[in-house]
């Protein structure tokens, strides 16, 4: 008998990756960043492939794809001060867990 794993994401996802060798940032997009997140660690995206020990350190959740891209697009042009700013926030999902 096949089980369905519960989907536990409904949405589009804004996120940030940290990479525990040299604590570099990723900043990107996905509808399931659970399953991006494993893409990234097996060497399978073109920017994050020479590193493999990713987590993440920022999610954030938007009601459509628009919303998400558009804000996406917007911090990839921040510095990283402004980055953590943003990781240590409210809008961080990850800080209410």
């Amino acid at each position: 008998m096949l089980t369905r794993r519960p989907f536990l994401f409904m949405g589009y996802f804004v996120y940030i990756l940290k990479n525990a060798t040299d604590a570099e940032l990723y900043k990107g997009f996905s509808e399931n960043p659970y399953e991006r997140l494993i893409y990234h660690n097996l060497g399978k995206s073109t920017f994050t492939s020479s590193k493999k020990s990713w987590e993440f350190i920022f999610l954030k959740e938007f009601p459509n794809k628009s919303e998400a891209l558009k804000f996406e697009r917007r911090i990839k042009k921040w510095n990283r001060r402004s980055l953590y700013k943003l990781i240590e926030s409210s809008e961080n999902s990850l800080q209410k867990e």
